[in-house]
Order: structure tokens, then sequence, then C-alpha cells
């Protein structure tokens, strides 16, 4: 079975251990996230601002040891160890001891898998150079399609892939390198899967190969999987066409990593948005959809702002002093309560209207838009 991430499929809470920015000698403190007491980040935010206590103020930003930033709590794992920051930067110099020596032993793990797959190699070439038949040999019984490497066998190089979640098109995909010796069976893959990329409906149960008309390739053993190719990550749920993020049908050329399509993952194109007379087929807020946009939402003025995520939905606000009064509560400004919302290029947002789904936006009070001091994020 696969890593239980928080608030999935379990009423058992997550029990994580945090550490305090730039104190090395911090050694950790143990709380539990539990999807009934904290059903948003800023809850955990507060819950680490009361325990672990930053010189610095509140806790704002919350990071892995390797430097990772946690903006959801799909991201907390049990049993895992995470970094409270404030406005501050991450200090890696002033990392906890505790941080220090885990990395270190991760690290000298790691180099010693290294070292172990590359005398593994050596024997094998040896092997190989002992095993050549000479002149007096007798001829090979094989037959010449044995000479086939298949996956798994006789190679170092592990198959690379990139993998989508399902019903999620704002995931742009994970990278993965599926080798025969960290992987020896597909539900070893899938629980590291469900780990880093996580599916809404509960573990990763297969993997498929999806194409644009709908139809789609089920992976049942390692050696379905293709070199460079595009792999899409599902729970029970059946694979979505028109959620799943747009570089997953990308052409060769169309991004800069040049990963190669799936096998026929370009079928012919089929448009999953209703026709309109005008012959768009973008959907704007409310219109002919039942499901809400999600948008971002960066502090006006704050350059450490990571932004926060509010989902707009027709049912819940008729009005933008209702958006307001949200983003009062989720963001804030520290000018006072939240009066109008910019786009990054300075526009004013003044109805319900013009928010489009996975937009970025800035709040912000009386007080006019403060290019200079863009969130580091936003600029990212």
């Amino acid at each position: 079975s696969g890593v239980e991430k928080f608030g999935t499929q379990t009423t058992k809470g997550v029990v994580i251990l945090a550490f305090r920015n730039g104190d090395k000698h911090h050694t950790g403190e143990k709380l539990v996230l539990h999807p009934t007491k904290q059903k948003t980040f800023d809850q955990v935010l507060a819950l680490m601002t009361s325990t672990v206590k930053l010189p610095t103020g509140s806790v704002r930003k919350v990071y892995t040891p390797f430097g990772r930033p946690v903006k959801q709590l799909e991201d907390f794992h049990d049993k895992a160890r995470y970094i409270c920051c404030g406005a501050e930067k991450l200090n890696k110099e002033q990392m906890p001891l505790v941080l220090q020596e885990a990395l270190a032993r991760a690290k000298a793990k790691k180099q010693e898998q290294i070292q172990q797959q590359q005398e593994d190699t050596t024997e094998t070439k040896e092997e190989a150079e002992e095993e050549t038949p000479t002149e007096s040999s007798e001829p090979a019984s094989e037959p010449e399609e044995t000479k086939k490497e298949k996956f798994g066998v006789k190679t170092e190089k592990g198959k690379v892939i990139k993998v989508y979640r399902n019903g999620d098109k704002h995931h742009e995909g994970d990278r993965f390198v599926v080798h025969p010796k960290k992987y020896k069976t597909l539900d070893q893959l899938y629980a590291d899967i469900t780990s880093k990329v996580g599916v809404v409906t509960g573990p990763v149960r297969k993997l498929v190969y999806l194409k644009k008309d709908g139809t789609c390739t089920i992976i049942s053993s390692f050696d379905d999987i293709i070199d460079k190719t595009r792999v899409l990550a599902c729970g029970p749920a059946a694979p979505k066409v028109d959620m799943v993020h747009p570089s997953y049908f990308a052409s060769v050329g169309d991004n800069k990593r040049r990963v190669k399509p799936a096998v026929d993952q370009n079928g012919p194109s089929v448009s999953t948005a209703p026709k309109s007379n005008t012959g768009t087929a973008k959907q704007r807020f409310g219109t002919k959809t039942d499901k809400g946009r999600i948008i971002y939402v960066f502090r006006n003025g704050d350059k450490h702002d990571a932004g926060t995520r509010i989902v707009i939905h027709d049912k819940k606000y008729k009005r933008m002093d209702q958006v307001y009064d949200e983003m009062n509560t989720k963001v804030g400004v520290v000018t006072g309560a939240v009066r109008k919302v910019y786009v990054p290029t300075g526009q004013i947002i003044k109805s319900l209207d013009q928010f489009d789904d996975g937009g970025v936006y800035i709040c912000s009070g009386a007080e006019a838009l403060k290019k200079d001091l863009f969130s580091e994020a936003l600029v990212n």
C-alpha cells in the first residue's frame, strides 16, 4: 500500500517534526496535524507559530530539509521533518544539527548505492568477457531475439518518465527515474508516486498512457514503460482528458525539457469544451459550469508573500465585496481592509467575470499597486 497523505482516506492524524529556522540547536517540536482540526494551510501555520515560536514572528513559510517549499496540506507526510520560517529566507548554514545529521546519512546512503551500482556493472562486464565464445566453442543455443535487453535485465540505465496527476489540470508533472534496483514491483513505484505526486481520490492504483480522444493504455508491467514519455497517475477513477495539464499532450519540440510524448498519446484532437456562437471554447466565471475558478492571490507590497489559493465559485460569491472579505480573512493587507484587486500588469478587477481560472492577482487596500515590491514567488 502507498504512503498515506494528509487527510487522504484516513482518520489518523499526520505526525511531523517542526524545526526553527536558523537555530542549529533546536531539536524540533512534535505536531499532530488532523484533518478535522487543521482544515486549511493557514491553520497549520498558526499551530506552528504557537508551538515553534520563531524569534522573527509568525510562521509564514515551511520548507523540507532539502529546501523544497510546502504550500498545501497535501505536502505534509507522516513522520516527516519540516523547517518553519517567517519573512526571512531559509538559513541552510544554520540548519538544526538533527537535520544536518539526517541529510548526511541520506547522502552517504546514496553514495553507497552509486558505488554498489558501479561494482555490479564492473562484475557484469567481467562475466560477459569470460563467457565470450571462442572459435572452438559450441554455437549459442539461444535465439538472436534474446539479445534484446528487457527492462531490468543487464542494464544500468533507468527509464525517465514524467508523471501527471489525474484530475488536476494545474499539475505540470514530476520527473521519475524508474530503475530496476530501486523498484522491484509496480506497487513500490505506485507508493513512491503517491507520496510525491498523489491523486485527489486516494493512493495511485494505475499508470496509463492517455490519448486526446480519451482512449488509454494501462501499464501492467515495467516492460510497458517507455523511456522519456509522459504518464498519467490515477486512483480508482477513470482518466479525465479535460482535467490534465496541456503540456501532457504537447509535441516533442513544445517544451524545453524535450520529453518525448507517450506512444500514440497525440491522437486526433477532440474538443472537450462546449462550442459557443462566438467560436471560442474558453469558459468565463460562472458560465455553463458548476466548477469554481482557482486563483492565486498575493499581498501588495510584500516581497516575501508566497501566495494564497482561493476558489471563486458563483454559488458562494455574488458580489465583489464578498471576495474582498474572503481575501481579508485568508490574505490580508497591512494597510487595512482589501479594497482593490489588480492583475500584475496593473489593471483593476472590477467584476467577478474578470477572474480567470488559474489566474494570479494582487490585493491591496486604498494604496496603489507597488510593482517594485512584487512577491519573489510572483516574479520568479
